[in-house]
């Protein structure tokens, strides 16, 4: 498909109420670039709801309109929109009439639009509504913050936005077995997959597509496997063949030959060998930058992480942006990728938890279908200290189902989620932290408590519970443990445990980077 950019000559209005909802652009507001981070440029307000957890930055509705023209190469075959993320509960219609409505802030999402494209002028509006606080546990940032590309193909038969990736299915000596695959539209019924690495290719197969998706084995006789060591990338490239073999669309992606396992004896394993995890956290904004996801600004988060020692990234608590993870793909940083920062229990009054059981499969299988072909992806994390690890409002069957979900989507990567102390109920602290309740089995109040949640975790995070790895090991001999956040006053301590125990993969401090928000 050819991509292009539709990042620049954006009108944008913005509104404190909703006013905006009784009219239209037509012309008026500032001409804006995107990325687009509308809040950051607003009066801090100790009065605002968000308070001290959103940077006293207030809310308000974004309103985004660009005027565009389509040509007959436009219009003569499928085209789509892409939005690499927009905060949030966005309304999008083309000239007038409603394409969609995406309600999360930090999932992608594409649109098809050439049903509705008109010969010459287009205008495309986006509304975002970025007034419902307090909305988040840290600054969230507004708007189209991420970049937006027009997607277009010549032909029915073509390959599908996000649909490329390869899988690697085991190394072999000096060698792989590889697995490429593609999604593609209905029309398509074969697809041809190369791995290039310079002239010529390295190995190319053709494979019938069935249900709009393309799967064939490569088998690579010598590679070069992707770590944060030796961050190494290829070129898969797949074209989709009409009923002639004719190429009538073509797509490349980055590539990395990697395996990932994680087992309670060895640790994780990284293409076969034992690697620890010396990790930070990272929230998704570029501090007084605001959340506005600048190619070069991404570079230099990851950058700074591998210059200071670090390789690895924990994304708190969201799905990063696609440039972040390039980043980490080509500078070589291990990636967990995360969720969700609430479930069905909120944190906030209006935060994810809003939307969350209506909208929970359909974020999930957007940040696996973008991100499952970045190497540097080696945990998906289900979420982050969310209130059901306690197995409240049935929490334990919620944790099997989203890693259930996960598996079906990607099973190629180990799955966690980021537990900590019960600390919503308050009058068991004590004897949580001082260990008092022994219960059945010998499992303390804690234990007993998250065993049901933990247990379809591949690794299961600990915060902040550096004093329960041995003694939590004894009860769960097999549970594979990682310090998804840890105090930087623990920093040696939490460190050493991770040198020192085999089933302790890696620690994540709290955080590697300052950001917005949560101002104390």
């Amino acid at each position: 498909m050819k991509h292009l950019d539709f990042n620049h000559a954006w009108l944008f209005e913005y509104a404190k109420d909703e006013e905006w909802l009784r009219r239209a652009a037509k012309g008026r507001g500032q001409t804006v670039n995107l990325p687009h981070d509308f809040r950051i440029s607003l009066p801090t307000d100790p009065a605002s709801p968000g308070g001290a957890n959103e940077a006293y930055f207030p809310g308000g509705y974004g309103y985004y309109e660009k005027r565009f023209q389509a040509d007959e190469a436009l219009l003569s075959g499928p085209c789509y929109l892409y939005f690499d993320g927009v905060y949030r509960m966005s309304e999008l219609r083309l000239n007038n009439q409603l394409l969609c409505l995406h309600q999360g802030g930090y999932s992608p999402f594409y649109v098809r639009i050439d049903q509705g494209l008109r010969r010459g002028e287009n205008t495309l509006c986006l509304r975002v509504n970025a007034n419902l606080l307090p909305g988040s546990r840290w600054y969230p940032g507004a708007g189209i913050y991420r970049g937006v590309e027009l997607l277009s193909a010549a032909s029915p038969v073509h390959l599908l936005p996000d649909g490329l990736w390869l899988d690697t299915l085991a190394l072999e000596g000096a060698g792989a077995r590889l697995q490429a695959c593609a999604r593609v539209s209905k029309a398509c019924p074969r697809v041809r997959f190369t791995l290039l690495e310079g002239q010529p290719p390295l190995v190319q197969a053709e494979a019938d597509a069935a249900d709009g998706l393309a799967t064939a084995a490569l088998c690579l006789e010598r590679c070069r496997p992707w770590s944060a060591e030796d961050p190494y990338l290829y070129t898969l490239r797949a074209e989709a063949l009409d009923g002639q073999g004719r190429c009538l669309d073509e797509e490349r992606v980055q590539a990395g030959v990697r395996t990932v396992t994680a087992n309670a004896e060895q640790g994780l394993l990284v293409n076969g060998k034992a690697v620890k995890l010396k990790g930070g956290c990272v929230h998704h904004d570029n501090g007084l930058l605001g959340a506005a996801s600048h190619r070069g600004s991404e570079y230099r988060k990851a950058r700074l992480l591998k210059q200071n020692g670090f390789n690895a990234v924990r994304c708190a608590h969201n799905p990063p942006s696609a440039s972040f993870l390039n980043a980490c793909d080509v500078l070589g940083l291990y990636v967990v990728d995360e969720a969700f920062d609430a479930w069905r229990e909120g944190k906030r009054a209006l935060d994810e938890h809003i939307y969350f059981l209506d909208c929970w499969q359909e974020e999930m299988t957007a940040m696996v279908r973008r991100d499952r072909r970045h190497p540097s992806v080696v945990l998906w994390s289900t979420g982050n200290e969310v209130q059901e690890r306690s197995g409240m409002s049935d929490g334990a069957a919620w944790s099997r189902r989203l890693a259930s979900f996960l598996r079906e989507l990607d099973p190629s990567r180990p799955i966690t989620n980021a537990l900590c102390g019960f600390f919503e109920e308050t009058e068991l602290q004590e004897m949580e932290l001082n260990g008092l309740s022994t219960l059945s089995e010998g499992k303390d109040y804690w234990a007993q408590r998250s065993e049901g949640f933990a247990a379809p975790l591949d690794v299961v995070g600990y915060n902040y519970l550096l004093d329960r790895y041995e003694k939590d090991h004894a009860l769960f001999p097999r549970r594979v443990l990682l310090g998804t956040e840890s105090f930087p006053l623990e920093g040696l301590a939490n460190w050493r445990a991770v040198e020192r125990l085999p089933y302790l993969i890696g620690d994540f401090v709290w955080t590697a980077l300052d950001y917005l928000g949560e101002a104390g």
